[in-house]
């Protein structure tokens, strides 16, 4: 996790992207003035990238055998699940070729489905996508055209391989773009007219979110979408369910982000729009100006208080960690040294470090702020040493505030230098690695799961990732790294510093942030949560040895059984007539459509 490095220069950074965005925003506005900007930034990767060797995705499904419709139409129409990457020569198999797009949602929930068009050896011009509205078969339903958000989603080039000594690119589909928005890529670019033009054997990956109204009727919805080019049309049928019941989020555990630094309104809102309820942050001295008030460290509130207001406003409001720094850099610690004139690691160092953690934490219970879960460090690199340091730290807030404050881990990976046993007396929240295993002194204590997801990654991991898979190993909240970190170049340029960046939206020239398919899949992990208390709140009304109630309970054992991607999965978990149909094929889909149709069979009365 080379990213921990942003501790160096975080409040710089912090100002530095936020100038950028705004900067980008005024000067650029408008399509005239946005084409130089992506002049200039391709120009820079294209030179960025001399010393990266490209590693392109590589396609295994054969063209043919080509139908004669397709190469009539001159494109191939298909669908995919939206966990899977579609790149530019991509080939879809055949039974993707012409295939209705399915999926379902509760109402008020947006599901995303994925089109593709593969333009074939003459290329396509003019190219269009509109949607129908989807008529429901069972009631007097209706979900009108605009409740079909089509998106065309960006192949950037993007750093490719592990961590920031990677030196291989690729092109990736990364952004996902309003249509009329969309500026083009050397795999297609905008038409006349409001359409696209797709070059010759190259294909084009379409995000279409389908939004239910809360209102909508429960049923089966039917509709079309409709591809036209200058060579001809061809529509494709969407089959769609409503379900029956709303999504649950009674009981959601934190669901956070890592933040390089404060965050503007828009970005809150884009945060909110995606199910995040929480936020890591570290301790900024320019947000959090330390003062020595008569021989006590005092902080100057005013910008951290209207921070964590907007933060509320939006819905984020469970418990947030407070990072002091870690031992290679603590901005808090160098902060209450320097207003107290102390020395560090001196015996009255650590008293006045628990007095000043104690006045932010004391604050925020008299402001109403959400609980504020301290980190003496973020991460320890091994051995004595840094531990022993947490551990001074750990026993000074202990004999200042006793249990009124609640310390959360460093990130624990592996096991160097018995990082968990040294620290596990002084925790009260773990914050595990992908890679760490549940020990025996952290099951009676909140567990925090720590998660990578970047711009390279598809949906479908990054909804493993923070859905079934953390819910399965009994983790009691998820927080990624990280939230729109550039790595301290341009955000829109992977290669422009030493350190990789950590993107999972991008600021567009209106200030309008484009997602990426991780920063979807993230979504859709929390979603697959509120379906897991769904289920969980429905049957609760159920005696516990009805047929409901253990039907129940035998899905989620099959589902805490093993990983979603073992071999047995779609075995043990099972499929019945109730389950709505979907384009998603995987693990994740799979436990969701059996969860839906029990979740249509209890609320029918089955």
């Amino acid at each position: 996790m080379n990213g921990h490095g942003l501790l160096k220069s975080l409040a710089l950074l912090s100002l530095c992207s936020l100038c950028l965005a705004a900067g980008l925003a005024s000067q650029l506005a408008g399509p005239d003035a946005e084409r130089p900007f992506f002049d200039r930034l391709n120009a820079e990767i294209t030179r960025d990238i001399a010393g990266f060797k490209n590693d392109p995705f590589v396609e295994s499904t054969a063209l043919e055998p080509l139908a004669p419709r397709w190469k009539e139409l001159g494109f191939i129409p298909f669908s995919r699940a939206y966990g899977s990457n579609v790149y530019p020569n991509s080939v879809p198999a055949q039974a993707e070729r012409g295939a209705p797009l399915e999926g379902f949602a509760a109402p008020g929930e947006a599901e995303p489905l994925v089109l593709g068009v593969r333009a074939l050896s003459t290329g396509l011009s003019g190219l269009k996508i509109t949607s129908e509205g989807l008529v429901c078969q069972d009631t007097e339903g209706y979900l009108p055209p605009d409740s079909l958000e089509i998106g065309v989603v960006e192949f950037a080039r993007v750093r490719w391989g592990a961590g920031s000594d990677a030196r291989a690119w690729r092109w990736h589909p990364s952004r996902i773009w309003p249509w009329n928005d969309y500026p083009g890529s050397p795999f297609s670019r905008p038409d006349t007219n409001a359409t696209l033009r797709i070059m010759p054997n190259t294909t084009q990956h379409f995000w279409i979110r389908v939004h239910t109204p809360i209102n909508a009727p429960a049923g089966r919805y039917e509709g079309g979408v409709q591809i036209e080019s200058e060579r001809g049309s061809y529509r494709v049928e969407v089959h769609f369910t409503v379900l029956p019941v709303r999504l649950s989020s009674r009981g959601l555990p934190p669901y956070g982000v890592f933040l390089p630094g404060p965050q503007d309104l828009p970005a809150i809102q884009d945060l909110a729009a995606h199910g995040i309820n929480t936020v890591a942050r570290w301790f900024d001295p320019s947000r959090l100006p330390a003062i020595n008030d008569k021989g006590s460290i005092a902080f100057d509130f005013g910008l951290e208080d209207n921070f964590i207001e907007r933060l509320s406003a939006a819905g984020i409001d469970r418990p947030q960690i407070m990072f002091a720094g870690n031992p290679a850099g603590a901005p808090f610690d160098s902060c209450v040294a320097a207003a107290a004139g102390l020395a560090l690691n001196s015996p009255e160092f650590y008293t006045a470090y628990a007095q000043a953690a104690q006045s932010i934490v004391e604050h925020a219970l008299r402001q109403g702020w959400p609980r504020q879960v301290w980190g003496i460090y973020d991460r320890l690199a091994g051995g004595t040493k840094d531990s022993d340091s947490f551990v001074a730290r750990a026993k000074a807030l202990r004999k200042v505030m006793g249990g009124r404050i609640s310390l959360v881990s460093p990130i624990i990976g592996g096991r160097k230098g018995g990082t968990a046993s040294a620290v596990a007396p002084y925790v009260d929240v773990w914050l595990l690695g992908e890679e760490a295993e549940t020990e025996k002194n952290m099951k009676e204590l909140a567990i925090w799961s720590f998660v990578p997801c970047t711009q390279r990654d598809n949906a479908l991991e990054a909804r493993a990732r923070t859905g079934f898979e953390p819910w399965r190993r009994g983790l009691d909240g998820v927080f990624v790294w990280a939230y729109n970190w550039s790595g301290g170049g341009h955000s829109w340029n992977d290669f422009d510093s030493p350190v990789m960046d950590w993107m999972l939206s991008y600021r567009d020239f209106q200030d309008h942030y484009l997602p990426t398919p991780a920063w979807e899949g993230v979504r859709e992990g929390i979603e697959d949560r509120r379906y897991l208390l769904t289920l969980q709140e429905l049957v609760s009304s159920y005696p516990e040895d009805s047929p409901a109630a253990m039907e129940v309970r035998g899905l989620l054992e099959a589902l805490r059984a093993a990983p979603l991607d073992s071999p047995s999965f779609a075995a043990r978990i099972g499929l019945d007539e109730d389950a709505p149909r979907s384009n998603d094929s995987s693990p994740a889909g799979l436990a969701r459509r059996a969860i839906a149709g029990l979740l249509i069979r209890l609320v029918r009365g089955g």
